[in-house]
């Protein structure tokens, strides 16, 4: 018992008559040992506590650190061009919501990757069928000059002989075989040639069909043609249709009637023959033929080649609208956009 650790309390108590005082010792033998149980339990539930807060701690610094280095890695992939990324990130917190902005932002570039790329591609493709238009052209250039100086010879001649309608038709001839040959290395010229080149070729098929054939060009009067450009021989080819099919049993008192308006930064040129007409059925297979052309089909060829290049050159807002009821008439119209002339703009600087 000397060696026992025990847990004591000493008291004094004084008396009434004397200055004697009394020492009161209590003493027990079982507090230490409980004390040093209690004392381990909290160690033990301290311990506890560290190791499993530890434990979290690492679990959460692991994953946090994995994600952030899944993140670091997408985003340097991404700087050296490498989009083509997977979502890999799961949860609501700010990581993920980060990852999920650079998914936003890869995605947007490579759409307008996407349409940089489809613009190239429409670019080249226009080049390639100016290519074409020009061997085309080039092709059945034999010497201009010797032509015009034929066709002018000619028309001399019919003058000489008192037929003017002759010299008329030929006079016409040449100009349109000029602005022709003169467009076959251009890609713009101006609305007011190639409303004139459109006059001509109407004069001439006039000449040919007499009153089978009557026009007007109308535009508004505050418009100046020679302000906008257009792609050349854009028209021709819709005139020709309206003469060949829209008048085809007309043997008089046709029109063909030709007004440009424009409205905002659009220009509408509606060309519209007073000929038989289409039903619904025959509007829809004129539409396929234009915007959907079979390779193997001849049919409606040249407003096909028309809507290409408007596609090509200007973009999708763009091409023709087609409206048409039977025996009434067909209206072509076509949606480009109002381009100032640029040539004329140098020339005035």
């Amino acid at each position: 018992m000397a060696d026992q650790k025990v847990i004591g309390c000493i008291s004094s108590l004084s008396t009434t008559y004397s200055k004697d005082l009394f020492y009161m010792a209590s003493l027990d033998y079982d507090g230490y040992p409980h004390i040093q149980k209690i004392t381990h339990a909290h160690f033990m539930v301290l311990l506890l506590v560290l190791i499993t807060t530890s434990g979290f701690i690492y679990v959460y610094s692991h994953y946090f650190s994995k994600r952030i280095i899944t993140l670091r890695e997408t985003m340097h992939n991404a700087s050296q061009g490498n989009y083509h990324i997977a979502d890999t990130f799961h949860g609501r917190d700010e990581i993920s919501e980060a990852f999920a902005d650079l998914n936003v932002m890869i995605q947007n570039i490579l759409f307008k990757e996407a349409s940089v790329y489809e613009a190239q591609l429409q670019t080249k493709e226009l080049e390639n069928q100016q290519q074409r238009m020009e061997f085309k052209m080039l092709s059945s250039q034999i010497n201009p000059h010797f032509l015009y100086n034929t066709l002018e010879s000619i028309r001399m001649r019919a003058i000489k002989a008192g037929n003017r309608e002759v010299a008329t038709a030929i006079k016409m001839l040449g100009k349109s075989m000029r602005y022709i040959l003169e467009n076959t290395t251009t890609s713009f010229t101006t609305l007011a040639k190639e409303l004139d080149y459109i006059e001509t070729y109407l004069t001439i098929q006039k000449l040919r069909f007499h009153d089978k054939i009557n026009y007007s060009l109308k535009s508004n009067t505050e418009f100046d043609l020679d302000e906008y450009q257009i792609m050349p021989l854009l028209l021709q080819p819709i005139v020709e249709n309206a003469i060949l099919h829209g008048l085809e049993e007309m043997e008089q008192n046709g029109k063909i009637i030709i007004h440009i308006n424009q409205e905002e930064d659009i220009l509408y040129i509606h060309i519209f023959d007073n000929g038989c007409g289409m039903t619904p059925d025959e509007i829809q297979n004129m539409k396929n033929n234009i915007y959907h052309h079979p390779k193997e089909s001849s049919k409606s060829i040249g407003l096909y080649n028309i809507y290409q290049r408007i596609q090509l050159c200007y973009g999708k807002p763009f091409g023709l609208q087609i409206k048409s009821k039977k025996k009434c008439g067909t209206l072509i119209t076509l949606v480009i956009p109002a381009i100032e002339n640029r040539r004329k703009e140098l020339d005035e600087k």
